[in-house]
């Protein structure tokens, strides 16, 4: 009797472990499976739509490019600052450490500094940056959404609607919202 139980105890023991191991076979499979669903879903074909978002974003508010500096802040931040028109560590080291014009934003005061450098007082260089940046930031909210819904067109439609919602074209068409972009490229992938 106590052999049978026994063997009885062996042989559950080994029916036990090969159960585990077919269950942990199976777990490593949909994990498989699940992930390659997702890397094959999230790169090659869902990237046509996060295209699509950026290059609708950019030629709805390509015609910007052509426009000149408003009369509001575009002159404080860009023609008559004499800080951005030389590019040394003094005049960097100045937007670290003082508020320039009410306002203490040194990552947007050296993209000024450094466009500056690049084009002076053209005015289609500092729209052009905020239209690429603008377009980014719409790919960045595709991104997001692909993320948290999984569903690429939904994440596209709703990146769409924020890249050409009215609200944004402050942002774009005006040099000086370049705070807000310059916000949103780095908050949107935090």
């Amino acid at each position: 009797m106590s052999l049978s139980k026994a063997a009885k105890g062996h042989r559950s023991e080994k029916l036990s472990r090969k159960g585990h191991k077919a269950r942990r076979r199976t777990q490593e499979k949909i994990a498989t499976e699940s992930s390659a669903k997702v890397k094959r879903g999230f790169f090659p074909g869902s990237w046509g739509v996060g295209a699509l978002v950026v290059v609708t974003v950019w030629a709805v508010f390509l015609p910007t490019v052509w426009h000149g500096f408003t009369n509001w802040d575009d002159a404080d931040y860009v023609t008559r600052c004499p800080y951005i028109k030389y590019l040394t560590w003094e005049n960097i080291r100045f937007f670290f450490t003082q508020f320039y014009f009410s306002n203490y934003h040194p990552v947007t005061s050296l993209s000024y500094m450094v466009e500056y450098w690049l084009w002076r007082v053209d005015p289609r260089g500092y729209h052009a940056v905020n239209v690429v940046l603008h377009g980014l930031n719409a790919l960045w909210v595709y991104l997001l959404g692909r993320c948290l819904t999984g569903r690429p067109w939904v994440a596209g439609v709703a990146a769409i609607l924020y890249g050409v919602h009215p609200h944004r074209v402050e942002v774009v068409a005006w040099v000086a919202g370049r705070k807000d972009l310059l916000c949103a490229f780095f908050a949107l992938p935090a």
